[in-house]
């Protein structure tokens, strides 16, 4: 058997698997309840130094985007920009309890991004981000890996590393980690990311990508239909789904059921902000 770490981080629910073949990290999509946080549940190989997207211009703010891969520098912007978009922001108002539970949350987030920078460039594995192609910080993310998907039972198995016998499994690109900051919403930069994801995965020879979504996630739902994803199964435990209530004194959490979307990918065709 080969040799697997596991760098579990439960607060989380964050994990990220170490094999010799594959490279696994998966940060979880919580869903903020109260807050009004738009964010989407879900965990790249193609070699490019950097490019510029322009989303359609069916909103007048949408941006021009600048995709690249990610590097051990950015490990604080995207443990910002995810803690943000699955987890909740937090202000003076709303006391220490809030921001200590906000700062442990970063803290694990941090340093699973950091073990999950080790590894990339990595086959079947990739990490994008996104910023604005004017110049500034990073605006967005997104992780794309191959796991192991059960055809029959319709689930991934993110903890295997080698295929087993039987033919009920296959390799499947896992779209995850999709963030985006929240002054940048709304305006493309999900939707460059997503396309890039399919791009690379198109690239690594498969015919379609997965991910997963809370189904308490509506916005998050209906992003992905409008961008071609059909639920192919409801009601799933698993790591990462995750509701987070911050109406109160304290943030509190709930493990949430949530979909398998699948979306088949078509030789030669773009990303969708390019489109």
């Amino acid at each position: 058997t080969p040799f697997m770490q596991v760098l579990a981080l439960s607060l989380l629910s964050c994990s990220a698997y170490v094999t010799p073949s594959r490279i696994v990290c998966c940060l979880p999509a919580a869903v903020p309840r109260a807050a009004g946080i738009v964010s989407s549940l879900t965990a790249f190989e193609r070699p490019f130094g950097g490019k510029v997207l322009t989303p359609p211009t069916t909103a007048a703010q949408n941006v021009a985007v600048s995709l690249r891969r990610a590097k051990p520098s950015d490990a604080v912007a995207i443990a910002t920009i995810c803690t943000d978009s699955f987890y909740g922001e937090h202000e003076l108002k709303d006391g220490p309890i809030k921001f200590s539970q906000r700062a442990a949350v970063w803290s694990k987030v941090y340093l699973a991004v950091s073990r999950r920078l080790k590894f990339e460039g990595q086959r079947e594995c990739r990490l994008v981000v996104a910023s604005d192609a004017r110049g500034g910080p990073l605006i967005g993310c997104v992780d794309l890996a191959v796991h192991l998907f059960n055809t029959q039972e319709r689930r991934f198995e993110l903890t295997r590393d080698e295929m087993p016998t039987g033919g009920r499994h296959a390799w499947r690109p896992y779209v995850a980690s999709l963030a985006v900051d929240r002054a940048y919403r709304r305006r493309g930069v999900a939707r460059c990311l997503v396309g890039e994801a399919e791009r690379v995965a198109r690239s690594w020879g498969h015919g379609e990508v997965l991910l997963e979504v809370s189904a308490q996630n509506e916005p998050a739902l209906a992003f992905y239909r409008r961008e071609g994803y059909r639920v192919v199964r409801s009601d799933v435990a698993g790591t990462g789904a995750e509701e987070v209530d911050t109406s109160g004194l304290w943030w509190s959490f709930y493990q949430m059921p949530k979909y398998i979307l699948r979306k088949r990918l078509f030789p030669g065709r773009g990303a969708p902000c390019t489109d």
